[in-house]
């Protein structure tokens, strides 16, 4: 048979402690301040949970846990103001500690049942361990990708039109060449071997390179002035985006939103002292009235069953003035849990506006560098444009020069041979430079292409995304389903099996609210948490949590279920609980007082009595 076998060191108030337990349900059974909770600490340390108390005076905690032939030991060590843990937990899978610790590890101070005895949002406690917050970061990630994708694809929607304009420049160009090839060959074959005029020969030459100077200079000019307008235009866009965020900014004040949301949270903090408060003394007047409560100066009522003991002063109080009490005191409990109620939305709102306006002033810090980026290249581009310029002026000087030249010395020959010779060479200077024309249009041609490709790729990469995007939604929401239906399953079965007085159901919403359903003089009605006495609370607390160990199929992963403060529950329904949850995880581990364990008449049941937890 497989056992839990635990050593615990300066866990809580235990400073050293050997046992174990067999399969099946174990109560602990001690007195207050006995150190129940302290070994159920242990024992949740030992297999995920992230804190465990270290015994006053000790400089460190240390479990050591065995099940079957495995075992670990976890150690706690205070380090500074912090605690620093070594060691690997007995669950070594994150997602499974995550569940334990929210599921399996039912202490008193668990976060789900704190949630709902305090009246806070249970939302996120219940989710947690499946990661929705891992993907909601990946859809809205995919969201920001998909809009960058579609500004890209907007850049790309006349890429038709200016192919089909280059491809026709391109087509005029080739049969442009094709009449001056032929004028050529015409030529040549008029032209008839001349005396060759050398000096003629070398300014048609110089012209010839002239010519292929001005062409590339043009060019180079044109391309400038192209960059510096396509530069000038994106200045603009930027100068408007960071006119229009420069308002935005101007109208945020940050530090006033900060002020305002730490001014709501600590009223968020007191309100919810005062609620505590608050509900502490309801529940004490209510109990007062409770002909079973003794409290801590004894029960007397008066003859007439009008008067009672008051708890507080120790006199005795007509039972028409606590009850009136009793009312004054729900009444502000209501109006201080409305009042926190309606703050939460103002916090959430604030700190949403917090973060839009980081934002805002992120992107317009972006959006200036990158305006004074392309000021630079302006610059840049204006100061070149002037040197071309100036270089084109050049170059065409001195083609007009050797121009001249040329004529004058034609003039002289005045032969036809010559103006033959002189039309071949013009029109050879045509063709090269037509040739570097179609060059130009076939790389821009072949580059439009490119880009054609590129925006049908980004039509299947927005198509992709768009579906993984509508997949995700979906899985959350299916997730969301399902996880309600799995607790609502779970709890109906709990409630229908322990069987409480007074309360007919408890579900969650659609917003992952607890609504309760009770019997009040003969008549089912739905409540709130906000309304349920403390007692109820920490029942539906318990419920909640023992629905989520069922809801997420905990006993498959993992072998302990840890139960504390079951206060809550009477004898019988300890029992009732216990057995329904006899065969479902391997161990499971619950401390009660001693008069709970006296009860119990179920040989299945090992009880394990204070003795066992002596220093």
């Amino acid at each position: 048979m497989t056992t839990l076998e635990i050593e615990v060191s300066n866990v809580g108030g235990i400073e050293e402690l050997q046992t174990s337990f067999d399969p099946g349900s174990t109560l602990i059974a001690a007195p207050n301040a006995s150190n129940k909770t302290s070994l159920l600490k242990a024992i949740a340390f030992g297999l995920g949970a992230e804190q465990v108390p270290i015994r006053s005076g000790a400089s460190a905690a240390v479990v050591t846990l065995r099940i079957g032939e495995k075992s670990i030991t976890r150690e706690a060590r205070r380090r500074g103001v912090g605690t620093e843990i070594s060691g690997e937990p007995w669950l070594d899978d994150p997602e499974i500690r995550a569940q334990f610790s929210a599921f399996a590890a039912l202490l008193e101070f668990n976060e789900l049942r704190s949630a709902v005895r305090q009246d806070t949002d249970i939302e996120e406690a219940l989710k947690g361990p499946l990661d929705f917050e891992s993907l909601e970061r990946k859809r809205s990630d995919l969201l920001q990708k998909k809009q960058q994708l579609k500004r890209e694809r907007e850049q790309l929607s006349d890429i038709e039109s200016r192919l089909a304009e280059k491809t026709a420049a391109l087509e005029d160009a080739r049969e442009r060449r094709g009449d001056l090839q032929e004028t050529l060959e015409t030529l040549e074959e008029k032209h008839e071997p001349q005396t060759v005029d050398e000096e003629l020969e070398s300014l048609r030459n110089r012209r010839t390179e002239l010519l292929n100077q001005k062409q590339q200079a043009l060019e180079q000019v044109e391309a400038t002035e192209a960059a510096i307008e396509r530069y000038e235009n994106e200045q603009a866009d930027l100068l408007e985006r960071i006119e229009d965020l420069e308002s935005e900014v101007a109208g945020n004040d940050v530090d006033s939103l900060r002020k305002e949301r730490n001014r709501l949270q600590s009223e968020m903090e007191e309100l919810t002292d005062r609620v505590e408060i608050l509900q502490s003394v309801l529940t004490a007047n209510r109990e007062m009235l409770n002909s079973d409560y003794t409290g801590i100066l004894g029960s007397e009522h008066s003859l007439a069953g009008d008067e009672v003991t008051c708890w507080n002063c120790g006199e005795m109080t007509a039972v028409s003035d606590i009850e009136s009490t009793l009312e004054d005191l729900q009444e502000l409990v209501k109006q201080e849990k409305e009042k926190r109620r309606e703050q939460r939305p103002e916090i959430e709102a604030l700190k949403e506006d917090i973060d839009d306006a980081r934002r805002t002033e992120s992107t317009l810090e972006k959006l200036r560098s990158e305006q004074r980026q392309i000021s630079e290249r302006i610059g840049d581009r204006e100061s070149s444009l002037e040197t071309q310029k100036s270089r084109l002026d050049d170059i065409e000087a001195n083609l007009e020069s050797v121009t001249d030249e040329i004529e004058d010395r034609k003039s002289e020959r005045a032969a036809e041979g010559a103006d033959i010779a002189d039309s071949i060479e013009e029109t050879r200077v045509e063709l090269q430079t037509l040739d570097r024309e179609i060059s130009r249009l076939e790389d821009t041609r072949d580059s439009l292409r490119e880009d054609l490709t590129r925006r049908d790729t980004l039509d299947t990469e927005i198509e992709d995304l768009t579906a993984d995007i509508e997949e995700i939604t979906e899985r959350l929401e299916n997730m969301e389903r399902r996880l309600r239906e799995q607790f609502n399953q779970a709890m109906e079965d709990l409630l229908e099996d322990l069987n409480f007085d007074g309360i007919e159901r408890i579900w969650l919403d659609g917003e992952f609210e607890i609504v309760v359903a009770r019997e009040v003089d003969g008549a089912v009605q739905e409540d709130s948490v906000s309304n349920l006495a403390e007692s109820e609370r920490e029942l539906v607390g318990l419920v909640l949590g023992l629905s989520g160990y069922l809801a997420y199929g905990l006993a498959e992963t993992v072998p302990v279920l840890v139960l504390d403060s079951l206060g809550a529950l009477d004898n019988a329904r300890v029992e009732r609980l216990l057995t329904y949850f006899r065969d479902i995880p391997e161990f499971l581990i619950a401390a009660v007082h001693p008069d709970t364990a006296d009860s119990f008449d179920d040989d299945s049941v090992v009880v394990l009595q204070s003795a066992a937890l002596a220093d």
